[in-house]
């Protein structure tokens, strides 16, 4: 029986040093990128609710190797 799973980016914490406000987040995952830009505080948290990818599988335990990148957009 195959199950598809649905991976969501729920929420961002900004919790370590600043790096500036103007933020873009890279997830991969299985072949599949997503880019998210943000205007984030740091010391906050910030409600994103985007889908990142769906997949299908026939086993019972899915894993996967994810890659998530923040980098700040601000030319320095």
């Amino acid at each position: 029986m195959t199950k598809s799973i649905k991976l969501k980016l729920l929420k961002i914490k900004y919790s370590s040093n600043s790096i500036g406000d103007d933020i873009r987040v890279e997830i991969e995952i299985l072949n599949q990128s997503s880019r998210i830009d943000k205007t984030i505080k740091a010391g906050t948290t910030a409600e994103i609710n985007k889908d990142i990818g769906k997949f299908e599988t026939d086993q019972k335990i899915f894993k996967a190797n994810v890659r998530i990148t923040v980098i700040e957009k601000d030319l320095l």
